[in-house]
């Protein structure tokens, strides 16, 4: 079962190539830097924690060193560890030494620090005496600061009983240095993702640019102004370059068979009804107008058919451009002269932009033209304007108004049917509108048929794709 194109899904629109590999640039490039910092913070921490604890374990020994055993037994230092916040009230660096009783467990505090003032550090348990010291997280003598202590238990001579001697300090510092190395990181890692991605875009930028090139070589070859692309490139991208060269040389030729082909069989068939024309002329008069009748609708048929296929191999030609204002200015020429000896004789006004042009053959825009010009004159009393602009959706509007009688609006709607005259007086076959309409709707054009505001007469409004202009460029 086939599927209905009314409920197929929409097209998915292609993105960017250069914003798809920016983009996974930009995340590649975050998830490393992410996980670098993570990492860097991690061991930084790490880091200072364990200069912490080796600066504590430092003045640790330090205290040691410095207890002594006076005479009458108390305990007391010869001499100060050198940092003067043990000496400020809770400055958030303290010291202690506790004497540890007979069950094993520490008994009361023999010596401390004069920051601790009246209060004292809980060290949980008796530290073992080895060469490790046990650290800890306590509660400080400040409420809601918690402190990182290094405690060790040690036996003095001269002393009967050991010791247990703790230094703590504010644990806030191993904060505060973390998180000031946290936001130079963030700072640093930051920048180097910017950085990163300005190179990534200068990068593709230039590693692009060749596709860029093709694009608006391509560009240039739809606006007519290149028949093919340059095979110069960049060994990656020559491959589609000939690609295309060879689709471009392959329409090409099939578009010149065409025109041969069409060539050959309008040749072919025009000269039998010549002669027919010619055979016809012994017959009785009613058989031989009924003969040119019938001869008259083959060649006007034949001639139909030949413009269609003409124009619409013409409209397959990919770049095909025609300035529409000197093809208009050529017509007028012609027609005048043709009309010089009517009267009253035809004034043609041309009014177009130079840069107004038709996408597609001359012949073609000749064909549009010359039909609706010399229909034009044919009617008209003895002006006829030619005007036309660029409008939206790359097209451009030409306008051919006349000041004679005009048209009904049912007169307009039957003067685009195939054959149809509206006025046996003026000759013609009765097919010119109806030509310039197919050709027209090959283009992917429209013909109207109004009344002139300014002439008072017929005007046609035909619109035809626009080429690009000469200088436009793809970014």
């Amino acid at each position: 079962m086939s599927e209905d194109p009314a409920f197929a899904p929409p097209p998915r629109r292609a993105g960017s190539i250069a914003l798809r590999l920016a983009a996974a640039a930009l995340v590649s490039t975050l998830i490393a830097v992410t996980a670098g910092g993570f990492a860097l913070s991690h061991a930084f921490h790490r880091s200072v924690e364990a200069a912490f604890d080796q600066r504590l374990e430092a003045l640790h020994r330090a205290l040691v060193a410095a207890l002594r055993v006076g005479r009458d037994g108390s305990i007391g230092l010869d001499r100060g560890l050198g940092d003067p916040r043990f000496d400020q009230i809770f400055s958030g660096w303290y010291w202690q030494v506790e004497d540890v009783g007979q069950e094993g467990m520490t008994d009361e505090v023999v010596l401390a620090s004069r920051s601790l003032w009246d209060q004292t550090l809980d060290v949980a348990g008796t530290p073992g005496s080895g060469p490790v010291a046990v650290r800890q997280i306590v509660d400080g003598p400040t409420e809601g600061v918690p402190l990182r202590l290094v405690a060790r238990t040690i036996t003095l001579p001269d002393h009967n009983g050991p010791l247990v001697v703790a230094v703590a300090a504010d644990a806030a510092e191993i904060g505060l240095e973390t998180r000031r190395f946290d936001r130079l990181l963030i700072l640093m890692l930051g920048g180097l993702v910017l950085v990163a991605t300005l190179l990534t875009l200068v990068q593709l930028r230039w590693g692009l640019a060749p596709l860029r090139r093709l694009s608006g070589d391509l560009d240039a070859i739809r606006a007519g102004r290149a028949a093919r692309l340059d095979e110069q490139r960049p060994r990656e991208v020559l491959p589609l370059v000939r690609a295309m060269n060879g689709v471009l040389d392959h329409d090409a030729e099939v578009v010149r068979r065409a025109r041969a082909q069409a060539g050959n069989l309008a040749h072919g068939l025009k000269t039998p009804l010549t002669l027919l024309s010619a055979d016809i002329a012994d017959l009785p008069e009613e058989r031989r107008a009924a003969a040119r009748r019938q001869i008259d609708a083959m060649r006007l048929i034949v001639e139909r058919h030949l413009t269609r296929a003409s124009a619409a191999a013409n409209a397959a030609v990919i770049g095909a451009r025609t300035p529409i204002a000197p093809v208009a200015a050529d017509i007028a020429r012609s027609l005048e002269r043709m009309f010089a000896r009517r009267a009253p004789s035809v004034t043609i006004a041309v009014d177009l932009a130079p840069d107004l042009d038709f996408r597609g053959e001359r012949q073609d825009l000749e064909e549009i033209l010359g039909n609706l010009m010399e229909n034009a004159c044919k009617w008209a009393a003895g002006r006829v304007r030619v005007s036309g602009a660029a409008i939206g959706d790359g097209m451009v509007l030409v306008a051919i108004e006349d000041d004679g009688p005009g048209l009904t609006p049912d007169q307009a709607t039957a003067a685009l049917q195939r054959g149809r005259r509206l006025d046996e007086r003026v000759p013609g076959s009765g097919l010119g509108l109806s030509i310039v309409s197919d050709v027209v709707e090959i283009y992917g054009g429209t013909l109207v048929l109004t009344a002139s505001d300014g002439l008072g007469g017929l005007a046609a409004w035909v619109t035809l794709p626009r080429a690009e202009e000469t200088g436009r460029r793809r970014r």
